[in-house]
């Protein structure tokens, strides 16, 4: 499941006692409700104000690309007050940045199961021919392309520094 979607977040579900809560893209912390968790980005609070989870859930929109993470943190029980609000738990994450070296990187994320899935036997179809009925197998169509990269540098060197992220399409 962790990076089915190109999700950054759901890499959370590897942590023990995390599942995911209803189809919708929330985690669940020990069972208890994906609406009572907190996301943070960079120190700053990343929960959707309406309807209080993730922002962007489900949608690429508001999420971050999975380039441009440097490193996360699940905190599922006895977190600091600083993370007040969270009755589930708590992930933390931390973006890339610039440095004083010219730095990046280039993905391409393909899933083609017509050229590298196999066939599942127990996926089958029922077919009327002449009066036969026939089972047959399924191939869903799965077809997914996604690329992008990131750049990295200093404006001036041991000064401020710039980050560039395109999580593609």
């Amino acid at each position: 499941k962790g990076s089915n979607g190109r999700k950054w977040s759901n890499f959370a579900l590897l942590t023990p006692g995390l599942v995911p809560d209803g189809p919708y893209g929330l985690i669940s912390f020990r069972g208890i409700s994906g609406l009572l968790n907190v996301h943070t980005v960079d120190g700053g609070n990343n929960n959707d104000a309406f309807w209080s989870e993730e922002r962007g859930r489900t949608r690429m929109a508001h999420t971050i690309s999975q380039s441009a993470v440097r490193e996360f943190q699940v905190n599922n029980s006895n977190f600091s007050s600083e993370y007040g609000g969270a009755a589930g738990g708590v992930i933390n994450t931390v973006t890339k940045s610039g440095s004083d070296n010219l730095h990046g990187e280039a993905f391409y994320f393909l899933r083609d199961n017509n050229i590298l899935g196999a066939t599942n036997p127990f996926s089958t179809e029922y077919v009327g021919n002449s009066g036969t009925i026939t089972s047959q197998p399924v191939k869903p169509v799965d077809r997914r392309q996604q690329f992008g990269g990131n750049l990295g540098g200093a404006i001036i060197i041991d000064k401020p520094f710039w980050f560039f992220n395109d999580s593609g399409c």
